[in-house]
């Protein structure tokens, strides 16, 4: 495991928290979200299990 990862690992966190995307560029440093999207941010599986279960407490209520 290098550092890098931990980098990448954060965005993700940041991302599974709701924090904006121009919010997470401002906090790691990068000059816009395009680069969060294209290089950082992978879907997790905890990420999809959320939207999956955002998505059905809407249809369900």
């Amino acid at each position: 495991m290098c550092a890098h990862q931990f980098r990448h690992e954060y965005v993700c966190m940041l991302a599974q928290a709701g924090v904006s995307e121009d919010i997470a560029v401002q906090i790691v440093g990068h000059a816009n979200a395009q680069m969060i999207r294209d290089v950082y941010l992978s879907l997790k599986p905890k990420m999809i299990e959320s939207t999956r279960d955002k998505l059905n407490q809407l249809i369900n209520e």
